[in-house]
């Protein structure tokens, strides 16, 4: 295990909460209006390149991210202060991709090339489960409401449900599994696409299962959430949309006013409302599906990855092409806390 300790206070950049306005970064500038409801805080990764690739806030209140290409294969914490430390996962190339706080006090990440589990406690110790499929592939993982790890094997097609201990079962599907996301009431769904269409699954821990045929208008997404209002929401990345499916199984779609949008990773927020990312930048929709855009050219560039809630409330995004992590402080006025 390596650890490393950094500064990193890149720049502060205040957007104009307006949908559609686009402000003109670069860097060593600042921007700032009276009427602003939204700043971006960007702290920088060193040893270029990194791709901070997936984040969440840990149960030590410090910012966790997957590191997943060049020098990086380790997990990187980012205190409120901007101090970042980094940990060397041990298995090499590994390919850190997803990451999500455990019930156990500890952070629980996916390594797709290694095709393994690997957990990290909040002083930095890794430990690393091998699946037993040499081609699992884990991508995505969360804590589910049963407290166990939930996490897919795009490449067996299968989702795995692991306790804290390593061990786990699996459940098996016949398509392309995508993004996954537990509800309160015990199910965790998933996307899953087939030859005859895109489906809307939930799963129960017994195995048992439903599932939803999604309008031929979606095309795939990285993101999915449960919604403030308890229906399932979901990004079309490529069909500049936000897909909404209630709990009785009716389905409604936003089309985005700023074309080649991109919506990635979706996560449910205050007053109401989720909040999402794009290509050039974040965005919030209402339950109701008013959409309001926070643009910033200086995102356009970066590859909008992970997404995350940190405290006292701000929303933090890891930037793969840049290397960075970005805070997102949003004014009470807009929806924040």
């Amino acid at each position: 295990m390596m650890s490393r300790s950094r500064h990193y206070h890149v720049l502060l950049l205040v957007v104009l909460a307006s949908v559609g306005v686009l402000v003109s970064l670069c860097a060593g500038q600042s921007f700032s209006s009276s009427v602003a409801g939204i700043a971006f805080e960007f702290f920088g990764l060193s040893d270029k390149p990194r791709g901070p690739q997936s984040i969440v806030m840990g149960p030590d209140d410090g910012l966790w991210f997957t590191e997943e290409r060049g020098p990086g294969n380790r997990i990187g914490r980012l205190d409120q202060g901007g101090r970042i430390q980094e940990y060397r996962i041990p298995t090499r190339n590994c390919g850190a991709s997803d990451i999500a706080a455990g019930p156990d006090n500890a952070l629980w990440f996916t390594e797709r090339r290694a095709n393994k589990i690997g957990r990290i406690s909040t002083d930095g110790h890794i430990t690393e489960f091998p699946l037993r499929n040499p081609d699992a592939f884990p991508v995505n993982i969360i804590k589910g409401p049963d407290d166990k790890l939930w996490f897919t094997e795009p490449n067996v097609m299968r989702i795995g449900r692991m306790a804290t201990n390593g061990t786990y079962r699996e459940y098996t599907f016949s398509g392309s599994i995508g993004p996954i996301a537990g509800a309160t009431d015990g199910r965790v769904w998933f996307i899953l696409g087939t030859n005859t269409g895109q489906y809307l699954y939930w799963l129960l821990p017994s195995g048992r299962y439903a599932r939803y045929k999604i309008p031929s208008s979606y095309h795939g997404g990285s993101g999915l959430a449960i919604g403030p209002d308890a229906a399932v929401w979901f990004t079309g990345v490529n069909d500049d949309r936000i897909f909404r499916m209630t709990p009785s199984g009716s389905f409604r779609e936003f089309a985005l006013s700023e074309p080649n949008s991109y919506p990635g990773r979706i996560v449910s927020g205050h007053h109401n409302a989720l909040w999402f990312t794009e290509r050039n930048g974040v965005a919030r929709i209402s339950t109701s599906g008013v959409t309001t855009q926070f643009l910033s050219s200086r995102l356009g560039l970066c590859s909008v990855c992970g997404l995350a809630w940190g405290s006292p409330g701000d929303l933090w995004i890891a930037l793969y092409e840049s290397d960075s992590i970005a805070r997102v402080r949003i004014s009470q006025k807009m929806g924040g806390p």
